[in-house]
C-alpha cells in the first residue's frame, strides 16, 4: 500500500505483539501505519510527518520519550499531533505521565484495555478527521503566506518602478533645465555678438553723421538705416526660431517645410513630404511639440549622423498622424543604448526626452537605427480622443505601413513571417524591431510593454512568433507564454531575458516556448533562432516563412 506520511498512523508499543496486531488492523481497514522500535525512531517519523501517534501505556516509560514530549510541545502553531494511549484502566501508575503527554500533546484520546477492534478503528479515524482540518487550516495559512509575499513582491516591484520614474522624471527635469540654461546662454550670445553690435554701429553711424557735413551725413544715415534693415531681419530670423510665425499662423506643415529650409544652415538638405491636401489640425499644444521634436531630431542627424541628407515625410492617416524623420547617416546600436545612462547633455537623453513628452500626449516615438544603417524615426500621434486611446492601449503598436492589416488566421503575409515583440522596456522593444526589420522574411506586426498586453495582442494580429521577455508588469511572460500556447498552439513562442538559468529555462519550456535567447545574444541568434523554431512545428512553419525557405 502507497503510504501517504499526512495519513500515517505512528505506533510505539514495545511489550508484546500490540503493535503488529494493531498495524495489521488498521491496515486491513486501509488504514497506514508505521510501527517503531523506540523514541528514536518516533521522533524521525514525526520529523518526516505523521497523522497520529498511537501509543501503549508501557511505552510512556522508555528513557527519550522526554524528547519525543519536547518534540511534541514544539509543533507549529496550526498543528495539535493526535495522541491515543491504550491504559490498563482504573488508578493507573503513570498518571504523572499521562498529564504530561496531554498537556505536550493538546490532543489525547485514553482507551483502556481490553479494546475492542471498532473502538480503536473509530478512534483513528476521528483523530484522523481533526488532523485533516489541521492540515486545511495550515493549507490556507500557507497561501496567506504566499499571498502575502506576492503582494510584498508586487509592492516593491511597484515601489522600484515608481523609483526608476522618479529618476527619469528628475533626469528630464534636469535636461529641461539645462536645455533652457542653454537656451539662454544662446540667446546673450546672439543678441551681444549681433544684435548689440549693430546697434552699436547704428548709433556709431548716426553720431558720425551728426558732425557733417551734408554729404558725410547723409551717407552716414543711409549706411545706418541698412545695417538697421539687417538688424530687423537678423531679429526676425531670431524670433522665428524661438517661436516660427509659420506654425502658429499657417500651421504644421508649412512649419515643417519652412524647417527643412532653415536646416540648410547646417548643411543638411532636407526633403519634406506632406499631406495631399491642405493642412492638418491640431492644438496648439499638439503643434507646437511636434515641430519641436522634428527639429531636435534634424538637429541631432545634423551633428551626429554624418550625413547631409535627411526626409520628412507627415501624414494623416486613420485618427492619427504619423511624421517620419529618416537620415542616412552612422546610426547608433538601439540595443546598447537601451542598457546604458546617458548624461542630459547626450544627443541620446534627448531622445529620451521626445519619447517622454509624447508618450505623456498619448503618442509613441519609434525607432529604428543600426550602425552603418543610418536612424528613422517615427513619431505617432492620437488626433481624437478614440484614437488617442488606440495608441496607448497598443492598437498601433504594429508597424504602420501601406498595406491593409490581413484578416485571415495564419502568421504569415506574403511570405513573411509574422512577429510580436512583447518586453517592457521600450528602447528594447525597439532594439528587437531594429534587428529584425532588417531581414527581408520578417514582418514585425506589433509591440507589447506587458504580458497582458502580449496575450490581447496576440489575439488581435495572430503571429506566427511571439518574442517574449519574462521578467514584465501585470503579467510576466512564463504566465503570458501558457495562456498563449493554451489557445493558440500552432504560434511559436521564443523567450528572451538577460537571464537564462536552467529555472527560467524549464519554466518557459514547461508554459510552451521554444527555447530561451539571452537579449545579448539577439543580433547574432535571433533570426536564426525563429526560423529554426518555425520550421520545428512541420508545414506550418513552411508557410510561416513562405515555402519553406
Amino acid at each position: 500500500m502507497a503510504e501517504n506520511p499526512e495519513e500515517r498512523i505512528v505506533i510505539l508499543a514495545p511489550i508484546g505483539q500490540d503493535a503488529v496486531a494493531m498495524a495489521m488492523l488498521l491496515h486491513a481497514h486501509g488504514f497506514a501505519a508505521t510501527i517503531c522500535a523506540g523514541p528514536s525512531e518516533v521522533r524521525h517519523a514525526l520529523t518526516t510527518d505523521a497523522a497520529v501517534l498511537l501509543m501503549t501505556e508501557e511505552a510512556l516509560e522508555l528513557p527519550q520519550v522526554p524528547d519525543v514530549l519536547q518534540q511534541l510541545e514544539s509543533q507549529p502553531p496550526w498543528a495539535e499531533l493526535p495522541l491515543i494511549v491504550l491504559t490498563h484502566g482504573g488508578e493507573s501508575r503513570l498518571a504523572r505521565l499521562l498529564a504530561l503527554v496531554a498537556e505536550a500533546a493538546g490532543s489525547m484520546t485514553v482507551l483502556e484495555r481490553p479494546i475492542g477492534e471498532a473502538t480503536l478503528l473509530r478512534s483513528v479515524d476521528v483523530a484522523l478527521r481533526s488532523r485533516r482540518r489541521q492540515y486545511q487550516v495550515r493549507d490556507l495559512l500557507e497561501q496567506q503566506r504566499l499571498f502575502a509575499e506576492e503582494l510584498e513582491r508586487q509592492v516593491s516591484s511597484r515601489t522600484q518602478e515608481l523609483v526608476l520614474t522618479q529618476d527619469k522624471l528628475r533626469a528630464l527635469a534636469r535636461e529641461l533645465n539645462l536645455t533652457e540654461h542653454r537656451e539662454r546662454k544662446r540667446l546673450a550670445a546672439e543678441l551681444h555678438d549681433h544684435l548689440a553690435q549693430m546697434l552699436v554701429l547704428v548709433r556709431l553711424k548716426l553720431g558720425q553723421a551728426k558732425q557733417g557735413p551734408a554729404d558725410r551725413s547723409l551717407e552716414m544715415i543711409v549706411q545706418a538705416e541698412e545695417v538697421v534693415n539687417n538688424s530687423l531681419s537678423y531679429t526676425r530670423n531670431l524670433i522665428a526660431d524661438l517661436s516660427p510665425a509659420v506654425l502658429h499662423e499657417f500651421g504644421l506643415y508649412a512649419a515643417l517645410r519652412w524647417l527643412g529650409q532653415q536646416m540648410q544652415r547646417y548643411d543638411l538638405n532636407v526633403t519634406v513630404q506632406t499631406g495631399p491636401s491642405g493642412d492638418i489640425r491640431l492644438s496648439e499644444d499638439q503643434a507646437v511639440l511636434i515641430f519641436q521634436s522634428v527639429r531636435e531630431l534634424l538637429i541631432n542627424a545634423a551633428k551626429h549622423a554624418v550625413s547631409k541628407q535627411a526626409s520628412i515625410v507627415a501624414e494623416e492617416r486613420e485618427g492619427y498622424l504619423s511624421i517620419v524623420v529618416e537620415d542616412k547617416g552612422v546610426g547608433f546600436d538601439l540595443l546598447a543604448m537601451a542598457t546604458q545612462h546617458h548624461s542630459p547633455m547626450s544627443s541620446k537623453f534627448g531622445l529620451f526626452s521626445i519619447r517622454e513628452r509624447m508618450t505623456a500626449t498619448g503618442g509613441r516615438l519609434d525607432f529604428h537605427s543600426a550602425p552603418g544603417e543610418g536612424t528613422r524615426a517615427r513619431l505617432i500621434i492620437p488626433l481624437s480622443p478614440k484614437s488617442h486611446r488606440a495608441v496607448s492601449q497598443g492598437v498601433l503598436d504594429g508597424p504602420i505601413s501601406d498595406e491593409p492589416t490581413p484578416t485571415h488566421m495564419g502568421g504569415v503575409r506574403h511570405g513573411r513571417c509574422r512577429v510580436l515583440v512583447a518586453d517592457d522596456h521600450a528602447m528594447v522593444r525597439q532594439g528587437l524591431r531594429s534587428i529584425l526589420e532588417g531581414f527581408s522574411d520578417i514582418d514585425v506586426v506589433g509591440e507589447a510593454s506587458n504580458g497582458m498586453e502580449a496575450v490581447d495582442l496576440t489575439e488581435q494580429f495572430k503571429p506566427a512568433v511571439v518574442l517574449m521577455d519574462i521578467n514584465m508588469p501585470l503579467m510576466n511572460g512564463i504566465e503570458a507564454t501558457a495562456k498563449i500556447k493554451t489557445k493558440h498552439p500552432e504560434i511559436v513562442v521564443i523567450g528572451m531575458s538577460v537571464n537564462t538559468s536552467v529555472d527560467n529555462q524549464d519554466a518557459m519550456r514547461t508554459a510552451g516556448a521554444s527555447r530561451l535567447l539571452t537579449k545579448e545574444a539577439a543580433v547574432e541568434q535571433l533570426h536564426g533562432a525563429i526560423q529554426g523554431a518555425v520550421r520545428e512545428i512541420g508545414p506550418l512553419g513552411k508557410d510561416a516563412l513562405g515555402s519553406g525557405r
